[in-house]
């Protein structure tokens, strides 16, 4: 093959792992209609060109999760199920290729435009979830349902918000920073009162209609700037951002949403100390101003031991983690329905991570998963690099913390369509540890 050619193909390829990124938030089916055929080329092209697979994944993020999966198969035969949890694992090794793809990719070309094609995805799910309450019934569940839609958001939101941070470290334009903040709050407080409000206080049509020219004046501040960086920032944090933003608070997910404050103080804390005290005032005002979030957080004690709530399904998880220390195989938390059958049918696992790998996986696979979690910290917190790419690293790894506090109380790692974002994720993160200072977005 000669170099035009391979320069060609190159180019495919990268379209076609920019197109899964952008999938991923939007359809799981759609994703893997692109992501199976490109996961298969890239594993030729290794074997054509007598490349190492292992060679091709960031070792310091992914060899504890590799042994994880090697834990797992081990106790696998102990388990109720050794042929599903076999074949479970077998296709998570298989789709674990996406971190390598990721990966290279990441490598080879700017991971600002991986991050930034996710979000665009993501973008477009959160403005579905804005307007869903008027839409007709047939309209409302192109995307993601609200449970799905908010683990992603758990990692997408501080994915965005350290991306607009990190652009924003990179920006000389005094310009920028005297709009974007202006921007970003007047639009998520449109988003948030069309959403919650819209349909008590005025007609849609009025309120689509100053939707769009709130846009349109967004859009022409951006067609201001002509640098593709200032474009990218502007877009991030007056559109990408208050839209997921709006749509993690419209889902009323409560687990999603504690990941994201955790993750946004810790991420201040090292970079913004000042605002921390704001940031924590701005969530408390926020929870007593908009009622549906008051509500629902008022209701998490009573969820929490309500009949077959998480009180009795940690409660029998506990138990089984002491019959069972070897684990009573991967994706067999279904039995947890035999203990108690008040708990509802489509719960088939035990609303946290750390409990539903420890039964499963049993004591040893529990520990490498504590690893695998502390190794990822570590990394994200490595020092050596410059800044603004240490900061934009440290974002990175806080969206993975944010994904992990959301999991103390559901079982997001076993959501195919989170886990695709956290393989992206780690992707990113390794790509950006083995390159280095990322290069700026020519125009």
């Amino acid at each position: 093959m000669n170099e035009v050619s391979k320069n060609a193909t190159n180019t495919q390829f990268y379209r076609a792992t920019l197109l899964c990124a952008f999938l991923i938030p939007l359809k799981l089916s759609a994703t893997y209609v692109i992501l199976i055929p490109t996961i298969c080329y890239w594993l030729w092209q290794k074997f054509k060109n007598k490349e190492s697979i292992v060679t091709s994944f960031p070792a310091v993020i992914v060899a504890p999760l590799f042994l994880w999966i090697l834990a797992s198969l081990f106790s696998a035969p102990f388990g109720l199920d050794w042929q599903e949890s076999t074949i479970r694992l077998l296709r998570l090794i298989g789709f674990l290729m996406t971190i390598g793809i990721f990966f290279d990719v990441g490598k080879a070309t700017n991971p600002i435009l991986l991050l930034f094609a996710i979000l665009v995805g993501q973008s477009i799910a959160s403005f579905h979830t804005v307007i869903e309450g008027f839409l007709p019934k047939n309209y409302s569940q192109i995307f993601l349902g609200a449970v799905t839609e908010s683990g992603q958001l758990a990692l997408t939101v501080v994915v965005a918000a350290g991306l607009s941070l990190y652009l924003f470290c990179k920006e000389d334009d005094p310009k920028i920073s005297k709009f974007i903040p202006i921007g970003a709050v007047l639009n998520t407080s449109l988003f948030c009162f069309i959403s919650f409000f819209g349909k008590q206080i005025a007609n849609i049509l009025f309120l689509l209609s100053f939707f769009v020219l709130l846009l349109s004046v967004s859009y022409s501040v951006f067609l201001a700037f002509k640098d593709r960086n200032q474009k990218i920032q502007i877009i991030l944090t007056t559109i990408i951002l208050p839209l997921l933003f709006s749509a993690l608070l419209i889902n009323l997910k409560r687990g999603p949403w504690f990941g994201v404050c955790f993750a946004a103080i810790l991420l201040l804390a090292k970079y913004y100390r000042k605002l921390v005290l704001p940031a924590i005032a701005l969530i408390v005002t926020t929870i007593f101003a908009i009622t549906p979030i008051h509500d629902r957080l008022k209701e998490s004690y009573n969820d929490f031991f309500i009949a077959g709530g998480r009180s009795i399904m940690w409660q029998i998880g506990l138990e089984m983690a002491a019959k069972y220390p070897l684990g009573i195989g991967f994706n067999n938390s279904s039995i947890l329905q035999k203990f108690d059958p008040e708990i509802p049918v489509m719960h088939k696992h035990f609303h946290n991570n750390f409990l539903n790998i420890l039964v499963e996986t049993g004591w040893l696979g529990f520990l490498i998963f504590i690893w695998w979690i502390f190794s990822l910290i570590k990394a994200g917190t490595k020092t050596d690099l410059p800044f603004p790419e240490s900061f934009l690293l440290y974002s990175i790894m806080l969206s993975l913390v944010s994904w992990q506090a959301a999991g103390l109380v559901e079982y997001n790692f076993g959501d195919s369509e989170v886990m695709l974002v956290v393989y992206l994720v780690l992707g990113i993160m390794g790509s950006i540890l083995d390159k280095g200072p990322v290069a700026k977005l020519s125009p």
